[in-house]
């Protein structure tokens, strides 16, 4: 939890700003909770506005400053993450806000008939990987070709750019099942902020769905993470029951629903 701040007086709620350094100490006394807001604190630094409402904080910035805000919400004003759904302090943070069409981005759900939910996820996590028997030789790899996983990376909508990015800024390692030489199941395993690892960009060959593949490298490559006294996380689409059971399988449990509200005002 965030510390509560002291600007309540009377009644009123106030909001104060913060600068990034500040506001990176407040969200690390809850790493895993607010990964999401650390995550592109880090990335905007000083080019994003940063603001404390008691328990909550908010980053304010624009579609265009990330590259998938820049694809999927370049039509909006401006893009917030909040970090809890506390209503009163929405309510706050609303009565700042420019006129216009926003995308809001919170930690947990909102009961505000004026938020239009867009997209909904869960965040899960484990501290103890449910061993799964591994029939098939997996390897990982940080320096890939991309004639061999480009097919791959196109079902889930990445490019070969996207991911050789990933290598060469997070950390990124490539987890993956090949047959005949050729990958056809893969997932990626990445630094997200401080000792946080997500497991994503999961794809499966069409032709080898269903055979535990893809149980088999989460398993595996989780099992990598904790060896390493890190912590893993999975995020995936609410509705992608494939996934969150595939996830639940590997010793996952959900810690956290993060939603995406359009608000106009």
């Amino acid at each position: 939890m965030i510390a509560r701040s002291p600007d309540r007086k009377k009644g009123k709620i106030y909001m104060t700003q913060l600068n990034y350094i500040e506001t990176i100490n407040l969200l690390r006394n809850d790493t895993l909770t607010n990964i999401v807001l650390l995550k592109h604190a880090a990335m905007l630094k000083e080019n994003a506005e940063y603001k404390q409402i008691e328990e909550l904080i908010g980053i304010k910035f624009q579609a265009s400053q990330t590259s998938h805000d820049r694809a999927d919400y370049s039509n909006y004003d401006s893009i917030h993450i909040l970090s809890n759904n506390n209503p009163e302090n929405i309510a706050t943070y609303l009565e700042s806000l420019s006129y216009g069409c926003h995308i809001f981005k919170i930690n947990g759900h909102v009961a505000n008939k004026e938020f239009e939910l867009l997209r909904s996820f869960k965040s899960l996590t484990t501290q103890n990987c449910i061993l799964i028997t591994i029939t098939h030789n997996i390897i990982h790899e940080n320096n890939i070709e991309t004639n061999e996983y480009e097919k791959l990376f196109k079902l889930i909508h990445y490019s070969i750019h996207d991911i050789k990015y990933m290598i060469n800024n997070h950390s990124a390692i490539i987890f993956s099942i090949k047959d005949r030489n050729i990958p056809v199941v893969s997932c990626m395993v990445y630094q997200v902020f401080d000792n946080v690892w997500e497991i994503g960009a999961l794809s499966t060959l069409v032709e080898y769905r269903r055979n535990h593949f893809a149980e088999e490298l989460v398993s595996c490559a989780t099992n990598y993470i904790l060896e390493k006294k890190l912590t893993p996380r999975y995020h995936v689409f609410s509705e992608n029951i494939a996934s969150l059971k595939l996830a639940e399988k590997c010793g996952y449990k959900p810690f956290l629903d993060f939603n995406h509200y359009k608000y106009v005002k």
